[in-house]
């Protein structure tokens, strides 16, 4: 059976073809909302197969045995997804599935020939969902191909496609090939290390976050006093200091305060940089601070701003112990440092307050408790801090006028 007129083909084609343009439009926007209750933040690309690409394919069919009314092509809309990280591969792949009815998934990157090496990718083959094939009236819908990859597999896929797929020529010499192997390789161990790196980021962030929670509830009365089945280890070795941080945060989170003092000194033994110094400092302080050794606490948070000046947090902390030792003049200096740092924080506008209104200064009190209410209208501390300090005003202005 002979092959329509290319021109009547192209006619054909072109027409479909804007059509098929507003099909991966919705499509994209159909991904955002998924995208954005799974906390990912993907490129997308979409393209419609261009003509000369599409005719070429079908006459490849048809060379191959392939009768030309049987032909189909697969992959005339395509949408590739590249994200930064392994791990965002897999949820956007979960999405695909929860989505999408998959009519085929191939993984990509299987060592099969050197034309084939290293095209790390996932692809889908997925039908068009049945309310956009009827608001748009698609009388012979075709799937979507759909491709999942990092940015440094679709970087590789890019030079790939260049180097090998859009050549006549493949490389001969095993070195050149050996030296395109190797380039693959890097790039893959590349996308594992990173993988690696924010899985040790999103644990040091949980410990930090738990560590800032359980000083708040211990100034509020909530957290646990006292260190719990503790080893006095003065020496703790290690080799990675990344890990021996996570190590002694997860202690302090345990309230093992002694052994996560330990490890906190022992990092600073290493002579990080400053700014590491200043962290590792605030947190030995905190845990020198639940030990009720305030002297050990204030030392340290002073060492901390030494170390790094625009450190608000350690200024909240060094005001935080200056109130426990009834220093309100230099804890209300030092909540105003934190807050000239980085304004609108909740904890040091609520510290400033119960300072101020220890030093009897009411007005200012209740402004900065207010501040701090803006931010968490409904903190029960807050509210109840506001409280006493209308009923505390009241019978000193009485006093003041009589």
């Amino acid at each position: 059976m002979s092959l329509p007129n290319r021109k009547v083909l192209e006619t054909q084609y072109e027409a479909d073809r804007r059509i098929y343009e507003l099909v991966l439009q919705e499509l994209v926007l159909r991904f955002h909302p998924w995208f954005e209750a799974a906390n990912l933040h993907p490129g997308m690309k979409v393209r419609v197969k261009s003509f000369q690409s599409w005719f070429e394919k079908v006459l490849r069919k048809i060379r191959h045995g392939v009768a030309p009314d049987e032909v189909q092509i697969h992959d005339v809309l395509g949408l590739r997804i590249v994200c930064p990280f392994l791990e965002d591969v897999h949820k956007i792949e979960e999405l695909i599935h929860q989505n999408f009815v998959v009519l085929e998934e191939e993984k990509k990157g299987a060592p099969q020939s050197f034309k084939e090496f290293g095209y790390d990718s996932t692809h889908f083959l997925v039908a068009l969902p049945a309310d956009l094939v009827e608001s748009l009236a698609l009388a012979d819908p075709p799937p979507c191909e759909i491709q999942v990859r990092t940015i440094l597999q679709d970087a590789w896929a890019e030079v790939e496609h260049e180097l090998i797929y859009k050549s006549k020529f493949l490389p001969f010499d095993q070195p050149l090939k050996r030296k395109m192997a190797a380039l693959n390789a890097n790039l893959t161990l590349s996308d594992i290390i990173f993988q690696e790196i924010r899985e040790y980021q999103r644990q040091l962030n949980q410990e930090l976050e738990k560590r800032r929670r359980q000083f708040l509830d211990s100034l509020k009365g909530n957290g646990s006093n006292g260190s719990e089945g503790e080893k006095d280890d003065l020496h703790p070795p290690f080799e990675n200091l990344d890990q021996a941080l996570l190590e002694a945060l997860a202690a302090h989170n345990r309230n093992q305060f002694k052994k996560a003092i330990n490890l906190y000194s022992a990092i600073l033994r290493r002579g990080p940089q400053p700014f590491v110094q200043s962290l590792v400092l605030s947190h030995r302080g905190m845990a020198y601070f639940a030990e009720s050794l305030y002297e050990n606490a204030l030392d340290d948070f002073d060492r901390a701003i030494a170390c790094d000046p625009q450190n608000a947090k350690a200024f909240f902390y060094r005001g935080t112990v200056r109130e426990a030792l009834e220093d309100h003049e230099a804890a209300v200096s030092d909540f105003d440092r934190s807050l000239e740092l980085v304004p609108y924080q909740f904890e040091p506008l609520l510290g400033r307050a119960m300072s101020l209104g220890r030093l009897g200064k009411w007005d200012q009190a209740l402004e900065s408790c207010d501040a701090a209410l803006d931010l968490i209208p409904d903190d029960k501390q807050g509210l109840e801090m506001r409280h006493q300090l209308v009923q505390r005003r009241g019978p000193m202005e009485k006093k003041a006028v009589g």
